[in-house]
């Protein structure tokens, strides 16, 4: 369940991570929804189950790996998929990037995501899946 007040927690969420370098192993876009899920959903801890997975690139790569990837690893904890159409704010997108699928929140019809250049926007169109978050 979001909590009551889970828009404004969602922007400072986002604002925060703006504010923080991407390192694959302590800032990276899965532990940046990850944020994102534990600032606007009651009780969640996200952010604490990640963290006890990796602690650099390299052991980030070998738990999307062991997971079966990205798509895997987050559908195990968010549940199926649905089609991107129905994203709305808070929602969870698989997106394309340069270095392979990254994680993104829908901010309304763009994706933000954690990006070594920063908080990145890409349209929310591009989006490979998409999971509710509530």
């Amino acid at each position: 369940m979001r909590k009551w007040n889970w828009v404004e927690l969602l922007v400072k969420a986002i604002e925060d991570a703006a504010a923080r370098p991407f390192d694959y192993g302590t800032e990276n876009c899965g532990l940046f929804a990850a944020q994102c899920i534990d600032a606007i959903v009651v009780d969640s801890a996200r952010v604490v189950e990640l963290r006890a997975q990796f602690t650099d690139e390299a052991s980030a790569r070998a738990f999307v790996e062991l997971a079966g990837g990205m798509e895997a690893a987050v559908t195990s904890r968010l549940g199926p998929p649905v089609a991107w159409p129905r994203a709305m704010r808070g929602d969870i997108g698989l997106m394309p990037t340069q270095d392979g699928p990254g994680l993104g929140v829908c901010v309304g019809d763009t994706m933000a995501m954690m990006s070594p250049a920063g908080i990145a926007y890409l349209k929310i169109d591009k989006a490979l899946k998409v999971w509710r978050v509530e």
